[in-house]
């Protein structure tokens, strides 16, 4: 039932009709090149669009011809090789790929982590699953960490946010037993959390941070028990949770009562802080960032802030607005860093588009208004404290909240008005009954730090806006108009009458609460005119002053380096030298001169 037929088999081989079939096409096409040469019977005429394509095709198909001879010489010289010399060649590109990627990685092994029995660190990350996967080993002696550098490359290379070059060196003393790290001037290193510059040994399951973003467990085969003993094994919520515990932060008191995700959100404020703080010296921005949180006045919920000050003043950002000017900053970064790397000149957005400037309203602060007075139905001129969202006291208000009689006439009631007078014994009398009354906005007066370059009022197109109860999403905000100079004393003059029945809700805002006045203006560039500051340019001599205590508190570091003289008990050195009463100097007892007491009035002043 099967039928078998039999077929000769016939080896062709392909290289050879591949060529057969080239040659045959490349002959066509020189026939019709020819053909259209002899229609211009030998005159220099432009080659016609065809003739061009088909020199093209030619080309092209030479091109193919002699890859595909190349490559079939290649097939035939590696059949000839033996069985070791294929294995040598495997083996020569394997390491070459490992290479390869290893520079990618900026000098990562390609090891399992449980194989490498140098000492190494591993990459921590938020993500779990992306953590410890990848294993910078040591070599002995030096190891140079830093960003990309032709001219003296990194053993372990990391260009990220923070990093520069030479950013710092790992020493493995081999026959010691130890690692140390040393950071370079100006170099972002943390251990455990603390920011060290100067050297460090580094011990088993020590948290590493270099610059902003990377994060590295130190482990130390063979030294294990020297390590820190911790339970479990150190993680990325670990190492952050120490930054944010060791870093400055201005959450005005402690962390009772906050809950636990305004804490988690700290520790990423923290972060992202000392991120913005960085781009901002790379790009020599006189500015300095600080997280902190806030108690909302009515709500009583906190929330997350971040300080900014500048020469110009103290803003506080939202934590929002903060994230959103981050974002910015990070891309104009990233431009600056490509110019450098390349040596091409970089230009910074300015004005609006810059990050770094906020021309966006401030809220200055509040000031609250008892309304007892009104519920007798009494004048009252009050100057509340305006206090920032941090609480700290900004100036005060210059305000009236002053009843009206039934005519919307205004006091003094006397004489033949004396029956007009609106007075109450209880608000509750007039329970139904129309209630007017008029707001008076004179002015503000500004505190001022004159200690302090750029503290204080630096505001201009001031205004106040207020609600009568702040709690009334419906009712709109009642503003005055904009003062546009920027001054200590904004004057307003404003007035404005209002008219409310009284029901229940009323009464009891009347008798319970207050009227919040809301302070809000744009941080201005000029200068603001103070006694200390001396008018124009006043806070560029208050910014030299303060340039001049700190180069003069340098100069007592260095000398502290040096080697600093025996001092007195109660005596130590700190920024300066710190005497027992707590009074700070830039020498030592003993080395007293007309210089140094100038300094000392620097640093007291």
């Amino acid at each position: 039932m099967v039928k078998i037929k039999s077929k000769k088999n016939v080896t062709q081989d392909p290289v050879a009709e591949i060529k057969k079939e080239m040659e045959e096409m490349r002959k066509r096409m020189q026939e019709e090149i020819d053909a259209l040469k002899a229609v211009t019977e030998g005159k220099a005429v432009p080659k016609s669009e065809k003739a061009k394509e088909l020199e093209e095709l030619l080309e092209a198909q030479a091109q193919s011809e002699k890859e595909l001879r190349e490559d079939m010489e290649r097939r035939m010289a590696n059949l000839s090789k033996t069985d070791e010399e294929r294995a040598a060649d495997r083996d020569e590109a394997r390491d070459q790929i490992d290479s390869q990627w290893q520079d990618a990685l900026g000098g990562a092994v390609l090891q399992k982590p449980e194989d490498v029995k140098e000492p190494h660190l591993r990459n921590l990350n938020e993500d779990p699953r992306l953590a410890e996967t990848l294993v910078y080993a040591l070599k002995a002696g030096e190891n140079k960490v830093g960003r990309s550098n032709k001219d003296d490359p990194p053993n372990i290379e990391f260009n990220g946010l923070g990093i520069i070059r030479g950013h710092c060196i790992m020493t493995w003393d081999e026959e010691g037993g130890t690692v140390h790290i040393s950071p370079s001037v100006g170099a972002s290193v943390m251990v455990n959390g603390k920011r060290v510059s100067e050297k460090t040994e580094l011990r088993h399951n020590s948290r590493l941070w270099l610059g902003n973003n990377y994060a590295f467990r130190f482990v130390f085969p063979g030294k294990e028990a020297d390590g820190e003993k911790i339970e479990g094994t150190p993680d990325y919520l670990l190492a952050a949770g120490e930054v944010a515990e060791n870093n400055n932060t201005d959450i005005g008191g402690s962390l009772d009562g906050v809950s636990a995700e305004v804490q988690h959100q700290l520790t990423e404020a923290v972060k992202k802080v000392q991120q913005a703080n960085i781009i901002a010296q790379d790009l020599h921005k006189e500015i300095i960032f600080t997280p902190g949180i806030v108690k909302h006045r009515e709500t009583q919920q906190h929330s997350v802030v971040v300080n900014v000050k500048m020469p110009q003043g103290k803003l506080l950002w939202a934590w929002g607005n903060f994230n959103s000017k981050l974002a910015d900053m990070v891309k104009i970064w990233q431009m600056w860093q490509h110019a450098q790397d390349n040596e091409l000149p970089f230009e910074e957005p300015t004005g609006a588009d810059s990050p770094f400037i906020d021309q966006d309203d401030q809220l200055i602060g509040e000031a609250s208004v008892w309304l007892k007075s009104l519920g007798n139905m009494i004048d009252f001129s009050a100057d509340p404290t305006i206090f920032s969202l941090k609480g700290s006291p900004e100036g005060k208000l210059h305000c009236e909240i002053n009843p009206l009689d039934e005519k919307g006439g205004e006091g003094p009631w006397e004489g033949d008005r004396e029956e007009l007078d609106p007075f109450v014994e209880d608000i509750s009398e007039m329970k139904g009954k129309e209630m007017g009354f008029v707001v008076k906005i004179q002015k503000i007066v500004f505190d001022v730090d004159i200690t302090e370059a750029g503290a204080g009022a630096n505001f201009e197109q001031v205004f106040v806006r207020y609600k009568f109860d702040m709690n009334d999403e419906e009712e709109e905000w009642h503003k005055t108009e904009l003062d546009q100079k920027c001054s200590l004393t904004p004057q307003f003059n404003f007035s404005k009458k209002h008219t409310k029945t009284v029901d229940a809700n009323l009464i009891h805002h009347v008798t319970k609460k207050s009227m919040v006045f809301q302070v809000w203006g744009k941080l201005s560039d000029s200068v603001r005119p103070t006694a200390a500051a001396g008018g124009a340019g006043g806070r560029q001599k208050l910014h030299e002053e303060r340039q001049g205590v700190l180069r003069g508190l340098s100069n007592a570091i260095a000398v502290a380096k040096q080697g600093p003289p025996k001092l007195p008990p109660g005596w130590e050195p700190v920024a300066a030298f710190r005497a027992p009463d707590g009074s700070l100097h830039a020498a030592p007892p003993g080395a007293a001169s007309v210089t140094a007491q100038a300094d000392d009035d620097e640093i007291a002043s």
